[in-house]
């Protein structure tokens, strides 16, 4: 649940949002029929745009990525709690360019990847 609340505000840092503007960014955000977060992301000209986080039902941050111009960009983490894995793939245009799996033992190790 730690994961959600820095998750949150790092995906809150980068918001920005104007009413008139056409070309604003608008943010998204879903949930669970529990309340919690499913999905938060923003948009901008009908396109994917900036950090998307999408989250299980107890909250837990699961996967995390950027999108540029509505196309995955950067790297992007994957989560499996269950496994204790942390899959990196990270995108250029859309394509996959590299994957890596690693293994983490506690919840502050997941936080090393985040950056």
């Amino acid at each position: 649940m730690k994961f959600t609340y820095i998750f949150f505000l790092l995906f809150a840092t980068t918001f920005g949002y104007s009413q008139n503007n056409d070309n604003a960014e608008k943010a998204v955000c879903t949930r669970y029929e529990n309340g919690s977060f499913k999905e938060t992301g923003l948009i901008k000209n009908d396109k994917l745009q900036g950090q998307w986080v999408k989250y299980s039902e107890s909250g837990d941050a699961i996967v995390v990525g950027n999108y540029k111009d509505g196309r995955k960009e950067g790297k992007w983490l994957f989560v499996n709690e269950n496994l204790g894995v942390i899959t990196e793939v990270k995108y250029s245009n859309n394509e996959v360019k590299d994957i890596k799996k690693f293994l983490y033992e506690t919840p502050t190790a997941l936080m090393s990847y985040v950056r």
